[in-house]
């Protein structure tokens, strides 16, 4: 009995309670899990239970233990089972760190990653002008240590909970970088980032602009105010800028998206919570009754590049897909997956992969990225070379102009 009671304690632990992320995922009742019936998890926890007991007979001083690092890491090996870099357990800190990242101002060094699949380290894909990572760190930069650690077995959710901290402290990063022999370290001082999340312009020729730098909870409203500030419908086109977005909450992005298209599908999900497609539908009509600004003629551009996740690409690939807007610049990221965040009682989190998301007409996006329509590159070298000049900008501008 006693055994019994330590499985429901562990399973009740890992099931999560709350979730704080992309999408709202439900709690499984443990009996209703494959094989969860009392009598079968007895017998698969009985070797975990073991080797717990074996550890503590073994290691006779307490201070020699941490009951709380053997759990999580106990934890974090339950995730990485599951073979996929996008899921992750993170301690309380680095989740509550992880998540502050949807808000306006966040603690760090101030970049875009991703995983890089040949090393396993995290690469640079854009550093933040005014950041401490802009003065030392390049674009294609591979991160494989932080603070003397290999980073490069750990998914990129984790490695990044370790690369972020409080602003004023210090991080030291292994370096491999392209043309250098050997890895090199840096330091950064970390700080508290500035994001603004949107922006709006008008230019010459009545050519809206609307920056939109992150996906949050409340990116529908800010994008619906910015169309009735620009009073969209009487441009004579539109640029949507969603370049270095890392994304968010996935129904933040289906509202974005049905701003501008008022009916039909947004995104195809495919995954663990259904057999067949789960097909998301434009909910104009209901943004509309609640005094949103739509905007379904206006002639689009959305610019994008590689440091656009997530969010950004469910939105650009549908209005690509469905022949409302042309994108320009670079293609995109491709994380076209889909995660619940959920809290669990020690203040941690649990972050699993349920799905992907594909565009209306099926196209992958995940590892592919959104293609654009008119490829503009601009590196970040060529920024800092000229920093007046943005092509991707003027191509857009461009082709709205010419109406494309």
């Amino acid at each position: 009995m006693r055994r019994f009671l330590q499985v429901v304690c562990v399973v009740a632990l890992i099931s999560g309670v709350f979730s704080a992320g992309v999408l709202v995922g439900s709690q499984t009742p443990i009996a209703s899990a494959q094989g969860g019936t009392p009598s079968n998890l007895e017998r698969t926890f009985a070797p975990f239970w073991e080797a717990w007991n074996l550890i503590k007979r073994t290691f006779v001083r307490a201070d020699q233990l941490d009951d709380v690092k053997m759990m999580e890491g106990a934890l974090r090996g339950l995730v990485q089972s599951l073979g996929d870099d996008r899921s992750a357990y993170l301690d309380p800190i680095a989740f509550e760190q992880q998540t502050s990242r949807l808000q306006s101002e966040y603690e760090g060094i101030g970049a875009s990653v991703r995983k890089d699949e040949v090393t396993g380290g995290v690469q640079i894909v854009r550093t933040f002008e005014g950041s401490p990572a802009r003065s030392l760190l390049r674009e294609g930069d591979i991160i494989l240590t932080v603070d003397g650690q290999d980073i490069t077995s750990l998914s990129l959710t984790e490695a990044v909970s370790k690369i972020r901290g409080p602003s004023g402290s210090s991080v030291r990063l292994g370096i491999l970088r392209r043309g250098e022999r050997d890895i090199f370290e840096v330091t950064v001082r970390r700080a508290r980032i500035k994001q603004e999340i949107i922006s709006v312009a008008l230019f010459e020729g009545n050519i809206g602009y609307i920056k939109l730098s992150q996906f949050t909870d409340t990116s529908a409203e800010d994008v619906s105010n910015a169309l009735a500030q620009l009073d969209a419908n009487n441009l004579n086109g539109l640029i949507l800028d969603m370049r270095n977005d890392p994304g968010g909450p996935l129904s933040s992005a289906l509202n974005v998206a049905s701003l501008f298209l008022t009916d039909g599908t947004i995104i195809l999900e495919r995954g663990r919570r259904s057999r067949t497609d789960i097909r998301y539908e434009s909910n104009a009509a209901q943004l509309a009754a609640q005094g949103y600004t739509l905007a379904p003629d206006v002639p689009m551009v959305v610019i994008l590049n590689q440091a656009s996740a997530s969010a950004s690409e469910l939105v650009a690939g549908a209005l690509q897909d469905r022949g409302r807007a042309k994108v320009v610049g670079t293609v995109s990221f491709g994380k076209g997956s889909i995660q619940t965040w959920n809290t669990l009682s020690n203040g941690g989190g649990l972050i699993i992969t349920i799905a992907n998301f594909f565009k209306p007409s099926g196209g992958v996006i995940d590892g592919v990225g959104i293609i654009p329509d008119v490829f503009v590159p601009w590196t970040e070298e060529q920024q800092e070379a000229r920093p007046n000049y943005d092509p991707q900008l003027s191509e857009a501008i461009w082709l709205l102009r010419g109406r494309f």
